[in-house]
Order: structure tokens, then sequence, then C-alpha cells
């Protein structure tokens, strides 16, 4: 691994980011803060894209779900 790739590690290349401003985020995986809460519409604390991975607030989830993104 060269000290370049070392440095920029973890962070998202700029394909990825394209990847993610461009993605209509077609399904949706829900997330929780707690183990308990999994399964409870109610207490989701925010969505993640199975598409592109980029995670989403609830309002994004929102807007996203209102053009036509299936979530699990």
């Amino acid at each position: 691994m060269g000290l370049l790739s070392f440095l920029t590690r973890g962070r998202p290349s700029q394909a990825a980011a394209d990847q993610t401003a461009t993605c209509g985020h077609p399904v949706l995986v829900p997330s929780w803060d707690r183990v308990q809460d999994m399964g409870d519409e109610s207490k989701v604390s925010g969505y993640r894209c199975s598409t592109c991975g980029a995670p989403l607030t609830l309002e994004e989830a929102s807007e996203a779900r209102q053009k036509n993104a299936i979530t699990l």
C-alpha cells in the first residue's frame, strides 16, 4: 500500500461521490439506534441506499420515497 492510498483510504472517491449525487436511491434500507427498536417503523433513525451506499436522513428518505423508492 502506497502512501497516497493510505492517506485517502476511507474517503469516498470522486466517482463514488458522483454516483451518490446521481443515484435515485431506488432501494432504502432502514436503520435503528437501538436493537430493541428494530422492526418498529416509527423508531427508524435513518436509511441507507442499497445502490450507492449513501446514508439518508428521514427527510431525504421521504423525498426518495416520493420518487418511487422501495423500502425494505
